[in-house]
């Protein structure tokens, strides 16, 4: 009998969370994976509707008390008879997974798998290894979105020129990130939706740096669950000193942002694929690119000289995300030294690129 075991973690130890839950389904276990914000009281909402199903909770803390607020959120809202454990997470920066941390997750999975099982985890496992190897390269190549979500929480650039608010944004599992450019700080910053009777402040940010660093400043994103369409958002502020601006009509255009956010994404990460050998093969991995799949029409590749011929297969889905039957990796021939990738993203632009084959 498979058990059920929630795994719990702070949106930016994603790679850390995909890596617990990767080692219990290697060895057997029904895992799904939730992120929250462990900075709030309480558990997210997908994780308390999770939460009854289980019968174990693991919970991801870094060293330094991150994660805490969560499993004490857990402990409270679990049922009596679901047992809550945690995963403690050493120090690496960027939720990397360390070798600390991935020694602890071995033997974190010890411990929730009873020896008595391991005929019936081992014939599970070949059924299971396609999407166990996957996952876990899939869970190092959300990296890239963790890095995006930690930036939109840092300030935003002020504008030189141009029109007075600019609006960029990053898709995430949560709805839009939106990032308000300025021309110049802001001491509050308030936006109103077609829909909202009213404005909304996007609130305070924070202590900050500099001359004006004990005057209020103005949180320069939020996190817009509703945005389908292209849409005008009203958006006005008022400065340090004081002074009214706007409001001004800005469009927000989420197909645009969708395209021209992981467009940055793939410059700064410039690893699209990844190559791995594993149990006599050579692995292909197509993760990196499946996680912001919501952005494409289609991946094709070539191996060689030959041509891009060949295409990735993937569900469509509109948020960040890999599905079960999405084809993550291929096998390479021995003789393999290089694949060549062509992205068709959603407005019709293409880029390519050339990886040569490293293990």
């Amino acid at each position: 009998m498979r058990i059920a075991i929630l795994v719990l973690c702070d949106e930016r130890d994603l790679p850390i969370g995909a890596a617990v839950r990767a080692e219990l389904v290697q060895r057997g276990h029904d895992a799904t994976l939730e992120t929250c914000d462990a900075a709030e009281e309480g558990l997210g909402p997908k994780a308390r509707e999770a939460l009854p199903h289980a019968s174990k909770v693991v919970v991801v803390v870094r060293e330094g008390g991150r994660g805490n607020r969560l499993l004490h959120a857990a402990e409270d809202e679990a049922p009596k008879d679901t047992t809550v454990v945690s995963l403690i997470a050493d120090g690496s920066p960027d939720g990397s997974v360390s070798a600390r941390t991935h020694a602890r997750i071995e033997a974190l999975g010890d411990t929730l798998s009873p020896r008595a099982a391991a005929p019936k985890v081992a014939e599970m496992k070949r059924g299971m290894r396609k999407r166990l190897v996957a996952m876990i390269a899939g869970g190092l190549a959300l990296f890239g979105i963790l890095a995006v979500v930690l930036w939109l929480r840092g300030p935003a650039a002020p504008l030189v020129g141009g029109p007075p608010v600019v609006l960029t944004g990053m898709l995430s599992n949560a709805g839009w990130m939106v990032q308000f450019h300025l021309r110049e700080d802001a001491s509050t910053l308030e936006y109103k939706l077609p829909f909202d009777p009213d404005y909304v402040s996007t609130g305070d940010m924070g202590p900050t740096s500099g001359p004006d660093r004990d005057k209020p400043h103005a949180k320069l994103f939020v996190i817009l669950p509703e945005v389908q369409d292209r849409m005008p958002i009203q958006v006005r502020y008022r400065t340090l000193s004081g002074a009214s601006r706007g409001p001004y009509e800005v469009i927000f255009d989420p197909n645009a942002e969708a395209v021209a956010s992981v467009k940055k994404i793939l410059t700064d990460v410039p690893e699209w694929i990844s190559f791995r050998p594993f149990n006599g093969r050579k692995l292909c991995y197509f993760s990196m690119l499946l996680t912001y799949k919501y952005a494409l029409r289609s991946i094709r590749y070539g191996l060689d000289s030959q041509p891009l011929n060949r295409s990735v297969r993937f569900a469509p889905r509109g948020t960040p995300g890999i599905d079960n039957n999405d084809e993550l990796y291929i096998d390479l021939p021995e003789d393999t030294s290089s694949v060549t990738v062509e992205l068709v993203f959603r407005d019709g632009t293409t880029q390519q690129k050339r990886f040569p084959v490293r293990y």
